[in-house]
């Protein structure tokens, strides 16, 4: 009966076989040994491990470059690492001791090196400080740095939040304490006693010459130096001030530009200062463009009068802005913009047009004007946007209608914005948990040397579970 069995379902047992081997070989090892993480600086050159996926490419650009900046800035070295566990090792401190050591993070005699690993399955949290820098961060700052930065980012399975903003704390340590090196002296041979026994000055007559040599320099080089600089900003003075004071003719129009920096007129022929005209009186030399202008605030109208020279005359001074265009017929600034249509969308290949119609508003002349929208910004080599802080690029265009009774409402006739491409990454990081970041280089990050720098620790760090 059995014999009889295994003969009828034989391809059936040899197929469950076959699938019972496959799913057995693929089972992945949980024990992990130091020499099966993949070093970094022989991998790529730069400073991070992620062996499940904890941090997206941005994220590892930014520790590269920022662990880079401070490896050229004081030969630090620090290295980030993600593992799925620590097994075989007794506990995570040694495994990362171990790894710290086998690399040898840090230079060469500094010991200077730090190693932020982090083991998923053994929720753990291990930064090994090197014993050059542990009067930088001793015991209690790492553990500190760990609970406040890290494990309450990911406890909430931030973990990319927790790992940027524990190295970015750990560089801003390092940053800010550095250890000095004592000074020494020029000629250490010679103590303190034998300069204190060597008084300057021994000879009287020493004086005398110092005198007779800094005379003759004050006098010819000194003094004159003084005096130039003096009237060089007393005539920078005098400019600005003259910046200040308009000279105008007793009688006639003067156009002048915005922005305007005179403050007060000046009689030309007598050069006294000149009285400004009551509006209402201005009002009543106007022409009626001149009025519409005034109206929709593009001209500003001001008299002067010089009360010895010509008491009974004005100088109408015409300060004009950008608000408005001129009107040929009329020869003021009173053409506007009624509106705006888009006629062909921008691309990122190519720039767009947009038609705006304008309208006199003292007489009936009209226009159109065709304006060119800029292309679409593009990634850059890196793939990153080159604008910051915005997502999406919104252009509006504005109209303007003007009523009877000369007020304006505006408007926007078309919203033309696009949305950023999903291959373009942007982000920033400060201390409320937003990113910054930007793009990587290997070659510009590495240093010269393909590997660690071969430095040593006995233990010294901290860790916390999560």
């Amino acid at each position: 009966m059995n014999l009889e069995f295994i003969r009828r379902y034989k391809p059936l047992i040899f197929a469950f076989s076959l699938t019972i081997t496959f799913i057995l070989a693929n089972i992945p090892s949980y024990a992990l040994s130091v020499n099966q993480v993949p070093n970094p600086r022989q991998q790529n050159g730069g400073w991070v491990t992620d062996m499940v996926d904890m941090l997206s490419p941005q994220a590892e650009n930014q520790l590269n470059q920022m662990i880079s900046n401070l490896e050229k800035q004081n030969g630090t070295e620090i290295a980030v690492v993600t593992v799925p566990t620590t097994k075989p090792e007794s506990t995570p401190k040694a495994f990362t001791t171990k790894l710290f050591n086998t690399w040898g993070i840090g230079k060469q005699g500094k010991n200077n090196g730090i190693l932020f690993l982090v083991s998923k399955g053994d929720r753990r949290t291990e930064i090994e400080v090197g014993k050059g820098i542990t009067e930088i961060l001793p015991n209690a700052k790492v553990s500190e740095i760990i609970k406040q930065q890290v494990t309450p980012q990911f406890k909430k399975r931030n973990f990319e939040a927790g790992i940027l903003a524990g190295t970015k704390s750990l560089i801003k340590e390092l940053e800010t304490n550095i250890v000095k090196q004592p000074q020494t002296l020029i000629n250490p041979q010679v103590s303190n006693s034998e300069v204190d026994e060597q008084p300057f000055n021994q000879n009287p007559y020493i004086h005398i010459f110092w005198v007779l040599l800094i005379l003759p320099v004050w006098k010819f080089i000194v003094l004159p130096v003084t005096r130039s600089i003096s009237n060089f900003f007393g005539n920078i003075g005098q400019f600005f001030g003259n910046l200040s004071k308009d000279n105008l003719s007793p009688s006639g129009v003067t156009r002048r530009k915005w922005p305007y920096l005179n403050k007060k007129a000046y009689c030309k022929q007598c050069s006294k200062p000149m009285e400004e005209v009551e509006a209402s009186e201005v009002e009543s030399v106007l022409t009626e463009p001149q009025k519409v202008a005034k109206k929709i605030d593009s001209t500003e109208f001001i008299g002067w009068r010089c009360p010895d020279c010509a008491p009974d005359s004005m100088h109408l001074l015409i300060l004009q802005s950008y608000k408005a265009s001129n009107c040929p017929t009329c020869n003021e600034l009173t053409v506007i913009d009624i509106r705006t249509k888009v006629i062909k969308r921008a691309t990122r290949k190519s720039s767009g047009i947009a038609r705006k119609w304008q309208e006199c508003q003292c007489c009936d002349y009209s226009t159109t004007k065709d304006i060119t929208i800029p292309r679409l910004s593009t990634p850059n080599s890196s793939g990153f946007k080159r604008s910051r802080n915005h997502s999406a690029t919104h252009i509006h265009f504005h109209n303007h209608d003007y009523d009877s009774d000369n007020s304006y409402d505006s408007y926007d006739s078309e919203d033309y914005s696009f949305e950023s491409s999903d291959d373009s990454y942007e982000t920033s990081y400060d201390s409320d948990d937003s990113y910054e970041t930007s793009s990587y280089d290997s070659e510009d990050c590495s240093s010269d040397d393909s590997d660690f720098g071969g430095g040593e620790s006995d233990g010294d760090g901290s860790g916390d579970d999560w």
